[in-house]
């Protein structure tokens, strides 16, 4: 659960004697004075609303950069930043970042940011505090706002009526001890041109970049490398094996590597050779050697703990199922690999649900193999999975955090929907005015709960 940082009564003067409007200058101001920081940003006992404000003439350019991308590339992403403005404002203040940099983002799900009318269109954000406009704010290299270089907007493509199957998830994962993003809500609106429409209510996260692992590892611990792992246009990220030297790399417009190093990519020699062995020696390695190997060289007890969190979140887009959404870490002094659990928009009811039931019913030791479903391609299976769950310790090691799981109360109806008021009574009076009007219920997430229980319980016994 995500510890709730109280403001003091300090930050409150503050507030009250600058007018509730502090201005965001540097990054270290925003380390050692400012009082809009990560902890507020993500605080969700706080409502939040974020203004994008845009030129006209950046807008446009916006549009015209996505247009001639899509003419030339066939891709409405763009590779830079359209200038901006940020507005901050929450139930204690306001604030103005000027120049920051704003551009669409997603994978499957990026699209243009206009309708055929011209009209703005709901999309998915990236935020950048520290870009430098092609060299003209160079003093920007080291700013940060809320202690962030950058910071994602999502809004509910799924139109989750509880807006937390995301949140919940991430929540999840933070109270079983995993490595995961901070995320919040805030309501999101862009003045483009003097003219304010209201977007919707956004999930905010924590990218998983550097400054991620900053604030998760100890120093030196930090400064290893970070891929980001998708199923991408070379197939799903199964880690059977590189079957195409492309699937390494670094991402750009036209390049989508499955796995994309986000870090030490001004390093020229040898820069991915860690990764390559560690994937071609979890293939090559069998037996006692195998078991030796991964002991060393992976953190196995928390990547059992991420699939048992999964069986009980029901996300069918993940590593286990799909080869897709999840980020691999290597700490360089433990010289150990690290899963870290990402983009669960599809679970605890809500989303995808390509065999029907929302996985309740699925063995939660086979789970599914949706990449071999939809490659037509039995040769794809989530071999890490297969391998580690193959050794009896470790299916046992799995075996028991599903049910510490169980005997816990995170994962109940009372604490889900505990968690969906707090967000439900901060925001219910304005989602009717934003371009997705989804109307705050409970949708079939206390259905799912007490099925998917049920369900494991009865898998338990079984088995035990």
């Amino acid at each position: 659960m995500k510890k709730i940082v109280l403001l003091n009564l300090f930050i409150f003067i503050v507030l009250m004697i600058s007018g509730c409007n502090v201005k965001f200058i540097t990054d270290e101001d925003d380390k050692q004075a400012s009082v809009f920081t990560f902890e507020r940003l993500f605080d969700d006992e706080n409502y939040k609303e974020i203004t994008i404000r845009i030129t006209t003439f950046e807008w446009e350019r916006f549009i015209a950069l996505q247009r001639q991308n899509l003419e030339d590339y066939n891709t409405v992403r763009i590779d830079e930043y359209i200038a901006s403005d940020l507005i901050y404002k929450d139930s204690l203040g306001e604030t103005i970042i000027e120049d920051i940099g704003i551009r669409n983002r997603g994978n499957t799900s990026i699209d243009m940011i206009v309708d055929d009318q011209n009209n703005p269109k709901i999309a998915h954000f990236k935020l950048n505090f520290r870009y430098d406009f092609k060299g003209t704010k160079p003093e920007y290299s080291k700013r940060r706002g809320f202690g962030l270089k950058e910071l994602d907007l999502k809004y509910n493509k799924n139109s989750d009526p509880t807006y937390m199957s995301e949140n919940f998830s991430m929540e999840m994962f933070q109270h079983y001890d995993q490595n995961a993003q901070e995320t919040s809500h805030a309501l999101l609106y862009l003045e483009i041109g003097g003219v304010k429409y209201a977007y919707g209510l956004y999930t905010i996260f924590e990218p998983i970049d550097d400054v991620f692992i900053e604030r998760r590892f100890e120093k030196e611990h930090d400064k290893g490398d970070l891929y980001k792992v998708l199923w991408q246009g070379y197939g799903p990220a199964s880690l059977q094996g590189l079957y195409d030297p492309l699937m390494v790399g670094e991402e750009t417009l036209l390049y989508h590597p499955n796995y994309d190093l986000k870090t030490n990519n001004d390093i020229l020699e040898n820069k991915h050779s860690k990764l390559k062995s560690f994937i071609s020696q979890i293939n090559k390695l069998e037996g006692d050697i195998f078991e030796q190997y991964i002991t060393k060289l992976f953190d196995v007890p928390s990547f059992l703990k991420y699939l048992a969190i999964n069986v009980y979140l029901g996300n069918p887009d993940d590593y286990r199922a799909m080869g897709n959404n999840y980020y691999l870490y290597l700490d360089p002094v433990e010289n150990q690999w690290l899963l870290i659990p990402y983009d669960y928009d599809h679970s605890v009811g809500v989303g995808w649900n390509p065999q029907g039931n929302f996985t309740i019913g699925l063995d939660i030791y086979e789970w599914m193999n949706q990449m071999a479903i939809l490659t037509w391609d039995s040769y794809y299976q989530p071999i890490l999975v297969q391998k580690i769950l193959g050794i009896p310790k470790f299916k046992t090691l799995y075996t028991t955090y599903i049910e510490t799981i169980y005997n816990d109360s995170y994962f109940t109806f009372d604490n889900f929907y505990s968690r969906y008021l707090k967000t439900k009574n901060l925001y219910k009076d304005k989602v009717s005015e934003t371009m997705i009007p989804v109307q705050f219920t409970r949708g079939n997430s206390e259905w799912y709960i007490e099925n998917k229980r049920a369900d494991i319980q009865n898998q338990l016994n079984q088995y035990l």
